[in-house]
């Protein structure tokens, strides 16, 4: 698929004219024009991915959302400002803890954790998707360390699309703390034990919808009690949790020093993994 510049511009312009007239404000037409899109070509591509630009032309599938984004910035500049990133979780590699961006996604695409680079539009690297990567870290890459972010990033790929089907207060907060959890790892305000608190703090909301689907949830903090609790409504465990990780009370947000930055990143990993156990199931 190539589209030359006079043709995207009429194309995006006539997308955003209809937009328009359906009352579409104006931060949710970027992603909104990209998924019109791509169903008017009948293709499968990203809607949203954290990868290094590319604005050439012609427009080709792996770059469309590029061409998309930069025409309504251009047209509307701060008026469009809105994240469009489904999620994000922290990695951590060489001695840094390094923020995944998940990309948001229209189609199917096999998704690989590699180091070395891809052209295949139909391939979704996980690795590309860890923002400020340098080329010679990236390089030092081990095939476990691959696999590993591989079956992360597959997993919070799962459970952001299941936690949106969800409405309750609950699950809106459950979701904003663990993109809370990944800022205190790898945001410009560090704080490693604050950083574990939300990520308990998001599967212990989880485990409380599963739990309310049946009763009223008890008002506790305790993961291994409410573990329980569930599970006397039809949960099953995955036996290889470690719940372990989670043996902290509320006052780790008052102790910053008590978790350290790779201890944080493994908790919040854990927590996905809780996470689409019991969504899985919900």
């Amino acid at each position: 698929m190539d589209i030359g510049k006079e043709e995207f511009e009429k194309i995006i312009s006539s997308i955003d004219d209809d937009l328009a007239k359906k009352n579409v404000s104006i931060p949710k037409r970027p992603v909104t024009a990209a998924f019109e899109l791509l169903k008017k070509l009948k293709i499968s591509a990203p809607l949203f991915h954290p990868y290094e630009k590319d604005l050439s032309f012609p427009v080709k599938t792996q770059n469309l959302s590029y061409h998309v984004y930069q025409w309504y910035e251009n047209t509307y500049r701060e008026l469009t400002y809105i994240d469009p990133c489904p999620a994000k979780f922290p990695f951590h590699f060489y001695g840094n803890a390094y923020e995944v961006a998940l990309p948001l996604l229209f189609g199917n695409f096999l998704i690989i954790g590699s180091k070395h680079k891809f052209t295949d539009e139909n391939i979704l690297n996980a690795v590309d998707s860890i923002k400020n990567l340098p080329d010679h870290v990236r390089s030092k890459m081990s095939g476990q360390e691959e696999g590993y972010i591989q079956t992360i990033f597959y997993t919070c790929l799962e459970v952001s699309a299941e936690v949106k089907k969800y409405k309750s207060d609950l699950m809106l907060s459950a979701n904003n703390d663990i993109i809370v959890s990944n800022d205190l790892i790898c945001g410009f305000n560090k704080n490693s034990a604050l950083s574990a608190w939300h990520s308990l703090q998001f599967i212990e909301k989880i485990l409380k919808e599963y739990i309310s689907k049946n009763a009223t949830f008890p008002q506790i903090h305790d993961i291994k009690k409410l573990q329980k609790k569930a599970e006397e409504f039809g949960y099953k465990a995955d036996p290889n949790i470690n719940w372990g990780l989670f043996n902290f009370g509320p006052s780790v947000r008052y102790e910053p020093g008590s978790i350290d930055t790779e201890l944080a990143v493994r908790i919040n990993h854990e927590a996905w993994r809780i996470a689409y156990n019991v969504l899985k199931q919900m």
